[in-house]
């Protein structure tokens, strides 16, 4: 009889902000290398920075949707992570936006005849959401099942109170 694949779910601390800057500063260095690697690949050969840096922001960067529902106690942000692993993922909220990182290393390793052929490539995003309202991040959580990481963040104390109740 075969076996069912096991599910899998594990969770991300949610934290409070690392810095959006320093987020943006690791992406714009991460395609810097890049893009000269693209460049030393062509021999040094000058003429192709702009075509270089595109083509390295599209390789590094993926975009991926992330879906903001409001729900009675607060908002839940579900995004699709296709190949992201749980110790690729990050969570964090920085004043009333909501930063979702990812981003995974993929080693290649194929024998071609008698050469043997070793590859690395990255993929990355970052998602940055408004939020509406004041959430509290150290009562949300993050869930990663299977390939959708789930977060819920519940509205704050002080937003709670000023929502009229429903009748």
């Amino acid at each position: 009889m075969p076996q069912k694949p096991k599910s899998s779910v594990s969770t991300i601390p949610l934290q409070t902000g690392r810095g959006l800057l320093g987020h943006v500063r690791d992406t714009y260095d991460a395609i810097s290398r890049r893009a000269y690697q693209l460049f030393e690949s062509r021999g040094g050969e000058h003429g192709h920075d702009q075509q270089d840096w595109l083509q390295a922001e599209s390789e590094l960067l993926q975009p991926f949707n992330a879906d903001l529902k409001e729900t009675r106690e607060g908002y839940e942000v579900i995004v699709a992570v296709p190949g992201f692993a749980l110790k690729d993922l990050s969570a964090s909220l920085e004043e009333n936006h909501l930063v979702i990182h990812g981003r995974c290393e993929q080693r290649e390793r194929k024998k071609e005849g008698a050469l043997k052929v070793k590859s690395q490539a990255s993929r990355e995003f970052l998602q940055v959401l408004a939020l509406p309202e004041a959430v509290e991040i150290e009562r949300g959580s993050a869930v990663l099942e299977g390939e959708t990481l789930r977060i819920s963040l519940p509205r704050s104390g002080e937003t709670q109170k000023r929502r009229p109740s429903a009748a």
